[in-house]
């Protein structure tokens, strides 16, 4: 009786390198090795080396299922000697216990949430807050995120693998030269003005063909500049008077959309980097035959993206703009080549066939006038 004791013993710090509670042990000696022992293995376990590490996951689980089986009268099975009904609630309590104990612990410390790895979203935004990047783009670098349950961000789907650890690497190192200043000494930061009426994006579509609608109208405060409209005058007098220069803007009645895609092509931005850009306009009113022009009945919401060959647009913000001249200010990253499209995100998109304007009435429609764009950097 002795050499038992001390061979239950000697099993019970065998079975997990620390001390299993007597009450599992004896309990597992006296139902459980005689199929779940080292020879007879039985359902491919063996208790007598299953460690009762319950910080280890793969051995919490196997612990969850010893309970689950036991409790449920499944273990040991009915061709076996059954437990006690005292003996079985005694040794189920006693591991559901230290079941719930190692989980509550492992909650406190790491969360119900699996441990996971960055997805490849999240890696890109975590690189662009850490280098000052906003627009860097490394995603394409890694591999497609395995999903479960229609989500990418579940730790139990998001392996690792060498594939994946060399992929981060390398969007990593990319992440970093695009972070390096591309000349040693910095640039000189200047600010300079890009009037509308001097873009060819807004002078280029005063005569376009189609509906009205869709063409720029040149104004000087709120007077509409005929000679323009009439093409008896195709472009205006670089040299023209710079107190009307101040005064001019050039109105659109639509949403910029094909083929109205206005947008400031004369500025295109030499370097990546942070740019402060203020943008000028108001709102107008257009008659409904397009002969006048009046201040504008309500603000419009203008906004403002980035935008680059073949027309790919980053949106960068927004503001209103009221009947008085309102500037709206950013402080924005642009890359290299990226110019600045507005639009008048309220204002008709107009399509064929139907090219009806909804916000037209008997006594016309609304209007959105730019004047210009600065941009300092």
């Amino acid at each position: 009786m002795r050499l038992a004791g001390i061979a239950l013993g000697f099993l019970a710090t065998g079975l997990q390198g620390a001390e299993t509670p007597p009450v599992i042990a004896g309990f597992l000696d006296q139902y459980c090795f005689e199929c779940h022992d080292e020879d007879a293995k039985k359902g491919d376990l063996d208790l007598t080396t299953l460690a009762f590490d319950l910080d280890a996951a793969d051995a919490f689980a196997k612990w969850v299922t010893v309970h689950d089986r036991a409790h449920a009268g499944e273990m040991p099975p009915a061709k076996k000697p059954r437990p006690a009904a005292a003996d079985l609630e005694a040794f189920a309590n006693a591991l559901a216990a230290e079941l719930t104990r190692a989980d509550a612990a492992r909650i406190a410390t790491d969360g119900r949430a699996t441990r996971r790895r960055l997805n490849r979203h999240e890696y890109e935004n975590t690189l662009r807050d850490l280098l000052a990047l906003p627009s860097l783009g490394v995603k394409d670098f890694l591999p497609e995120d395995t999903t479960s349950h229609g989500f990418n961000k579940i730790g139990d789907a998001l392996d690792v693998s060498h594939v994946q650890v060399a992929r981060y690497l390398a969007a990593g190192e990319f992440a970093l030269h695009q972070a390096l200043a591309p000349q040693a000494t910095k640039p000189e930061t200047t600010t300079r003005r890009f009037p509308t009426w001097d873009d060819r994006s807004f002078f280029g579509r005063i005569h376009l063909e189609g509906p009205r609608e869709r063409r720029t109208f040149p104004i000087v405060g709120h007077e509409l500049q005929r000679q323009y409209v009439d093409g008896k005058e195709r472009r205006p007098d670089p040299n023209r008077d710079p107190v009307q220069r101040e005064r001019e803007a050039m109105v659109v009645l639509v949403s910029t959309y094909e083929p109205t895609e206005i947008r400031f092509s004369s500025f295109e931005a030499p370097v990546a980097g942070f740019y402060r850009i203020r943008l000028s306009g108001y709102s107008v009113w257009m008659s409904a035959d397009f002969s006048k022009i009046t201040p504008g009945r309500r603000p419009e919401p203008i906004v403002i993206s980035s935008d680059i060959e073949p027309s790919l647009l980053r949106k960068l913000g927004g503001f209103d703009v009221g009947p008085e001249p309102t500037v709206g200010e950013f402080e924005i990253w642009l890359e290299a080549g990226e110019t600045i499209r507005p639009d008048a995100a309220r204002l008709h998109r107009s399509r064929p066939p139907d090219h009806k304007n909804p916000l037209t009435t008997p006594e016309g429609m609304p209007g959105v006038a730019f004047q210009w764009l600065e941009v300092e950097g």
